[in-house]
């Protein structure tokens, strides 16, 4: 991937109205990569954005040079120190590699295999606790793919919600997508159901328990009802299709916004809380 190098002429020699200041590096590229047998950090920074809670502390997604386990979701803290949430290998997710095993194990079973590299809308949430909201594919487990939860309390990796499994709204997910998550550990996120192509769902997790929020069909504010709510998919070259956006938010207060389009209402679309 190149990107064309830009040329900005200056308008105005006028002072400039303010510093930039208090900027540090958190993670750099050729960084040793924790928990990768001596790997490096190749994180793509162009492309792969962040995230930082209140304290300063970074998650990111990264590829890693020279090991096997070639991929994998950090976290940097403000001090520089980085340490490893979940370690994949093989090639990117959505590849089709179900074969790679050298990964970490994964609470479904199996191994984490492919991260997604080089895509904001599968950047990895953190809260203030620590606790780190992430995606990828899973080899060998109960299901090829999940959104996961690291929770920094105890250490531990738990799904929040993977292909194949029982949605509250009937039936089965036939995707799942990436989500938020608020400092009461609850995440809000996206799925479809088996079948459905285009549109996708909007679910909570609670503690291991996942209940609705909105789906195509509910009645929507000033009447109408929802027709359109995770309308924007990507394809992959192993012939599945994620749902990736708008994603909901949630706050401390456990208030969900999200976009949704509307039909038979006072307005085709909006904001809704």
């Amino acid at each position: 991937i190149a990107s064309p190098q830009q040329n900005y002429s200056v308008t105005s020699t006028g002072v400039p109205s303010g510093t930039i200041c208090g900027v540090e590096s958190r993670a750099a590229h050729g960084q040793v990569a924790p928990n990768t047998n001596g790997g490096t950090l190749d994180p793509a920074a162009f492309a792969n954005p962040t995230t930082v809670n209140a304290s300063g502390r970074v998650a990111f997604n990264s590829q890693v040079d020279g090991s096997d386990r070639n991929q994998g979701v950090f976290v940097a803290d403000s001090d520089g120190t980085i340490s490893a949430i979940a370690i994949g290998c093989g090639l990117p997710a959505g590849s089709g590699d179900p074969t790679s095993m050298c990964g970490d194990p994964s609470p479904i079973g199996g191994h984490f295999g492919g991260f997604f590299p080089g895509n904001t809308v599968f950047t990895p949430d953190i809260d203030d606790a620590g606790d780190v909201l992430f995606f990828c594919d899973v080899n060998g487990g109960d299901s090829r793919r999940a959104l996961f939860l690291y929770q920094a309390g105890s250490g531990q990796i738990v799904k929040v919600a993977a292909v194949g499994d029982p949605s509250p709204i009937g039936g089965t997910f036939g995707a799942v997508g990436p989500g938020s998550m608020n400092n009461n550990g609850k995440v809000v996120f996206l799925a479809s159901q088996v079948g459905q192509t285009i549109n996708s769902n909007l679910f909570m997790w609670d503690n291991g328990v996942v209940t609705k929020v909105a789906a195509i069909g509910d009645p929507a504010p000033g009447g109408g009802t929802f027709s359109g709510l995770g309308t924007e998919s990507f394809g992959f070259q192993d012939g599945t299709s994620i749902p990736v956006g708008p994603v909901p938010d949630i706050n401390d207060s456990d208030q969900i916004a999200f976009r949704a389009i509307v039909s038979g209402g006072l307005t085709p679309r909006g904001i809704v809380v």
